[in-house]
């Protein structure tokens, strides 16, 4: 920071799609008023939008290395759409639907979707046929949410 490099470090760090700054041991040494640390921190999130990871050590630094890179071989999370508050779409609205039902999430959601067209014929179909998609303990308990008398 004194010398100036991590500016240029952090420009040259701005070239790549996908940017990461682990800053490694104590912060507190240095000779650096701790002002001008908090500062140069909020620059780098906010000016550079550079996410920042505080490690303790190079073991810290290594199991963040290990997170990471198991991270990035999952497969991207869906999102449930139940938490939005924007208009839908009715494809989108089709998706809610059956996310509120337990035990189905946005990737089950669709592939009923794809598999049987519309909610009608999904809420209509045997739990033979839904076992299809679904085990036993979820087709069973969407067939007696939607089969079950609500009480007077």
């Amino acid at each position: 920071m004194i010398s100036k490099r991590l500016m240029v470090q952090l420009q040259n760090l701005k070239q790549f799609p996908r940017q990461l700054l682990i800053l490694e041991g104590d912060e507190s040494r240095g000779g650096v008023h701790p002002n001008a640390v908090r500062g140069m921190l909020l620059s780098i999130i906010l000016d550079f939008n550079i996410p920042i990871i505080f490690s303790k050590s190079s073991q810290e630094t290594a199991e963040f290395f290990i997170l990471l890179d198991k991270k990035q071989d999952k497969k991207p999370h869906e999102n449930s759409l139940k938490m939005k508050r924007i208009g839908h779409t009715i494809q989108e609205r089709q998706q809610i639907v059956l996310e509120s039902f337990p035990g189905i999430g946005p990737r089950t959601a669709k592939l009923l979707l794809k598999e049987f067209k519309t909610i009608k014929k999904i809420i209509n179909s045997k739990k033979e046929d839904l076992e299809k998609y679904l085990d036993k303990n979820k087709s069973g308990e969407m067939k007696k949410i939607l089969e079950f008398p609500y009480p007077d």
